[in-house]
């Protein structure tokens, strides 16, 4: 917090530094489980960002996806899947439907998806985000590998074993 304090008197309460120290109070807020506060911090930082760079920003994405995680840790998936898709959008319009962060996106609401127990969907998405990933990184990166393994979840969600036990495979390999 005396970052916080000093980076709001130096800089005032409209500038993005300061918004990433009330950012940063809101990750070690969901650190320690108290989601509430941490949706607090976010929601002030985002604002801020809002104002200051806009909300086509990637800076503003990343603050939004922020704030679906913790939506989605207190059990609000249906909002986390609200803010997901948005955070999809502004990503996608601000870098493009091949970049990496575009790709995460994907991955995140596919986790929302999942559960509220849409895994085709979860499937769909996160099969997109794999093909990112492999385009982006190369086959056998750790990325690829976390992704084929919540694939293979969301496969053996729906009781699709086989093909669930294949992309675990798929998985350790890499």
């Amino acid at each position: 917090t005396q970052a916080l304090e000093i980076r709001k008197k130096v800089l005032g309460k409209e500038h993005s530094d300061y918004a990433k120290s009330l950012n940063n109070l809101a990750e070690y807020y969901s650190k320690m489980g108290n989601y509430t506060e941490a949706i607090r911090f976010n929601e002030i930082a985002l604002e801020i960002i809002k104002k200051v760079l806009g909300e086509e920003h990637p800076t503003y994405a990343s603050l939004l996806s922020n704030l679906a995680v913790y939506n989605s840790n207190i059990g609000n998936y249906m909002e986390a899947v609200r803010i997901n898709t948005i955070v999809l959008e502004t990503r996608k319009k601000a870098l493009g439907d091949e970049h990496p962060d575009y790709a995460a996106s994907l991955n995140n609401l596919a986790e929302c998806y999942s559960k509220i127990g849409n895994d085709t969907e979860a499937i769909r998405l996160g099969t997109i985000a794999l093909g990112i990933f492999k385009k982006v990184f190369g086959e056998g990166h750790p990325n690829c590998a976390s992704l084929l393994n919540n694939i293979a979840e969301y496969y053996s969600k729906n009781g699709n074993y086989s093909e669930a036990f294949t992309l675990c495979i798929q998985s350790l390999e890499i």
